[in-house]
């Protein structure tokens, strides 16, 4: 069923061919080795029913046993180096041919799992998760935002990765330093302690607040104030 779904992906220009060849390279070793085990798993049980001594016998297929589990883990293993096999995620389309494409437009083309509508609804839900401050929540991860939004967690982390070329605790710290920014600009927090600013932008520590604002504007909390006064 995943090879045939992929398939007609293919076929219709939605996957490519190099998606094509390691889904379809995948199910027919991940069926391969369900089919030899399960016959040599029948061998085995009626062996076993004319074995004299059944201990000797399970100490025998012991090693037999440890290959197919460790077979078993690598094919799933798999999975998660090319989770395209199960969600159709691309890698490429350097081998599809668009009829109003050429060769140098289809390698610049920008690559995407989900609609242009897909991904504009999914920002819209971010721009209104920003609006009310969630991110200075200090519990504050991808997988809550997606259980907020609704979204599937393989969505929110594909759309950080490949669209927005970030990682999720970069893009969230950054808005966190934003956050304090606003609050330094402020006459009523001029008294406010680096410490107890680290807690209200919903950093763990004074020392994660530190470097955050150091990665994002270059300087320490303590360095931009002096710049500022």
């Amino acid at each position: 069923m995943i090879s045939l779904r992929h398939k007609n992906k293919f076929l219709f220009g939605r996957t490519s061919s190099y998606d094509h060849k390691v889904i379809k390279r995948w199910v027919l070793i991940f069926s391969g080795f369900v089919l030899a085990a399960s016959l040599i798993h029948l061998m085995l049980f009626f062996f076993s029913l004319g074995f004299p001594g059944k201990a000797s016998f399970i100490g025998h297929s012991y090693p037999l046993m440890v290959l197919f589990s460790m077979t078993y883990l690598i094919l799933m293993v798999v999975l998660l180096f090319f989770p395209h096999i199960l969600y159709g995620m691309p890698v490429g389309l350097k081998d599809i041919k668009l009829p109003s494409q050429n060769e140098s437009e289809l390698k610049a083309a920008p690559v995407h799992l989900f609609s242009e509508e897909y991904l504009q609804d999914l920002e819209k839900k971010l721009d209104e998760w920003i609006n009310q401050k969630h991110y200075l929540n200090e519990e504050c991860s991808m997988g809550s935002v997606a259980l907020q939004l609704q979204i599937p967690q393989h969505h929110l982390s594909y759309y950080y990765n490949t669209i927005l070329k970030l990682k999720f605790t970069d893009w969230r710290n950054n808005l966190r330093v934003e956050n304090a920014m606003l609050l330094l600009g402020q006459e009523s927090s001029r008294s406010i302690t680096i410490e107890a600013l680290a807690s209200q932008c919903g950093f763990a520590s004074q020392t994660t607040f530190n470097r955050a604002f150091k990665n994002s504007l270059g300087v320490t909390p303590t360095q931009y104030l002096k710049l500022k006064s």
